[in-house]
């Protein structure tokens, strides 16, 4: 340390005596000793003398009283930085609920991507797992006790290919139990159904009837007791077809692909995720009782998808949406439309590029992110009872600032309601 510093280290410390020692008052000593010690330097290369250059240095500081108020209120914001992620958790027992999971007894049960009850349910992403492995559902099939299955599928062959004329027809039913199934766009204006599958026998092939009232049935062949058989079904859908498809599955994931259609579509899977790609349709209906469901790539004017056990993930999604699950996590993104979105255990991230309507939030237990244009045409109201809530759109107008509550608009008279609502966890809009 030479004498030009020891002078100024002096000199500061008696201009600090008054104020309480801290790691972070140190710090910003010494980052005024260096500041200081560098304009006492440069005076003195002026020609100042060396006391003279000292003082000159120290006129910079300016009213220290003032430098202090400003520093306690820049570690204030960067003390309330540092616990955001401390005040989005919500503790119910042995219960935390954070932004994007749910943990019981330091386990994660309910994420983005996944439910896990243990041995005895286990959803993530494509597949299905009960009774601590005994029962299987996943991209390549069905499975049951101690049967392995990988890559089946490609070693499946064409046992049946089945083609139906839809010019009366106003709705169509098809109805599988243990099946992977694919819905796709047909190459012509007829229904195609394609069976794949590990074992040929006739029986096994399907059953179909249509009724004078327009109704085509479609039901899946008879399957042996004593073994399991591997399937793949595809269907292929024509593309002038404006009627109904209902398509039924107790167990198997199900896939649609490249749909461009007037038609409205109902899909049920018992056990199985359902994946939507590509598609252009009047009307989705999509359920599952255990399993994922992704949407990609949809334009619809209605649409609900329902998993009760499962996540809900969805991006570039145009229309109107009811989008609900009972336990997982809902994640959608680029959103053109509005809707509404819903889980009772599991966090809600919901992103729009533009709002055309009402849209409303809600999860018991888990947060909600809420994301639109700043210059969205929206009255908001975000509300949680045991979290806290942020809005985070800077030119947003607030009318009511409370303990859990705040509404506001983002534009004057605004066209549509936006409703935010946790119980317990954190509601963010922005």
């Amino acid at each position: 340390m030479n004498v030009l510093e020891t002078k100024i280290r002096t000199k500061i410390d008696k201009v600090f005596i008054k104020y309480a020692p801290s790691e972070e008052l140190t710090e910003l000593k010494e980052e005024l000793i260096a500041d200081l010690s560098e304009i006492a330097q440069d005076n003195i290369n002026n020609n100042q003398a060396e006391d003279e250059a000292v003082e000159s240095a120290f006129v910079h500081l300016g009213d220290i009283d003032e430098l202090m108020a400003e520093f306690d209120e820049a570690r204030k914001e960067e003390t309330q930085e540092e616990s955001k992620s401390a005040d989005n958790i919500v503790k119910i027992g042995k219960f935390v609920i954070d932004d994007s999971k749910i943990s019981y007894d330091n386990k994660v049960i309910i994420d983005e991507n996944r439910v896990d009850f243990g041995s005895f349910l286990k959803v993530e992403d494509g597949s299905v797992d009960m009774g601590n492995g005994f029962f299987r559902v996943n991209d390549d099939g069905v499975s049951l006790g101690k049967e392995k299955i990988g890559n089946i599928f490609s070693r499946l062959k064409l046992v049946n290919n089945v083609q139906y004329d839809l010019s009366q027809i106003n709705e169509v039913t098809i109805n599988y139990k243990n099946d992977h199934i694919e819905l796709k766009q047909s190459p012509n204006n007829q229904l195609i159904v394609k069976e794949y599958m590990s074992r040929n026998n006739d029986r096994y092939n399907l059953t179909s009837n249509s009724t004078g009232d327009g109704q085509l049935y479609i039901k899946q062949g008879d399957r042996p007791i004593m073994w399991h058989i591997h399937s793949r079904i595809e269907i292929f859908v024509p593309q002038k077809y404006a009627g109904k498809i209902n398509v039924l599955n107790r167990n198997g994931s199900m896939f649609i692909t490249d749909l461009n259609n007037e038609l409205k579509l109902s899909v049920t899977a018992s056990n199985g995720a359902i994946s939507v790609e590509n598609a252009v349709l009047t009307k989705l209906n999509l359920f599952c009782a255990n399993g994922a469901i992704k949407v990609n790539n949809l334009t619809v004017s209605e649409a609900n998808l329902i998993s009760n056990n499962g996540s809900i993930t969805g991006s570039n999604l145009t229309g109107e949406y009811t989008i609900k699950t009972r336990n997982g996590a809902i994640k959608t993104s680029m959103i053109n439309g509005s809707g509404s979105f819903s889980s009772n255990n599991g966090s809600v991230k919901v992103d729009f590029n533009k709002v055309t309507g009402d849209i409303n939030t809600y999860t018991k237990n888990g947060s909600i992110r809420l994301m639109i244009p700043e210059d969205s045409s929206v009255e908001f109201s975000l509300q949680s009872k045991m979290g806290i809530v942020k809005n985070k759109l800077s030119g947003a107008k607030m009318k009511v600032e409370a303990q859990g509550f705040i509404e506001g608009i983002c534009i004057d008279n605004p066209q549509y309601k936006l409703v935010g609502k946790s119980d317990h966890g954190t509601v963010r809009l922005g």
